[in-house]
Formats: C-alpha cells, sequence, structure tokens
C-alpha cells in the first residue's frame, strides 16, 4: 500500500478510530473522552500490541535474534514495528 492509499484510506475513518490508532502507536499518549482507570487498561492493551508484533518478527527471523541478542533484536523489532504497521 502506497503512502497516498493509507491516506486516503485514513481519511475514511471515524475520528475515534484514528484517535485509538494514534494511541497505540504513541508510548505516552492519552485516549481523550475515557476514564484514567480505563486509561490504564489501554497501556496494557498497547503493550500487548507491541509485544505480539515483537514476538512474530522473533518467530520471523529467529537466526537474526540470537545473532544480534534478545535485547538489540527487540529494539529493532518495536522500532520497524512502528514505521511498518500491520
Amino acid at each position: 500500500m502506497t503512502s497516498l492509499e493509507r491516506h486516503a484510506s485514513a481519511e475514511r475513518q471515524p475520528d475515534w478510530q484514528r484517535a485509538f490508532i494514534e494511541a497505540l502507536t504513541k508510548p505516552d499518549a492519552a485516549l481523550l473522552g475515557i476514564e484514567a482507570g480505563h486509561q490504564q487498561r489501554l497501556d496494557v492493551y498497547r503493550n500487548n500490541v507491541w509485544a505480539s508484533l515483537i514476538s512474530a518478527l522473533e518467530e520471523a527471523y529467529p537466526v537474526t535474534r540470537q545473532v544480534v541478542g534478545k535485547r538489540f533484536f527487540a529494539a529493532l523489532a518495536h522500532d520497524h514495528s512502528r514505521q511498518h504497521l500491520p
């Protein structure tokens, strides 16, 4: 998908959906309109999303993970996932 196609697709999304996606992709972003207790749930959900993306890359590239080490691979996988959301 090209950046133009992504932009057109993003314009069709409701505002709350764009805000939710943005809140997931930014580590300390708050989602406006939800209670403080629910904000903590968002933090847990956000953590689970990133952990699953990193885990998927670990499974796809086990040799790379072994060569560079777990911590470095996790950092690379996190950066890659932020730039290339599924």
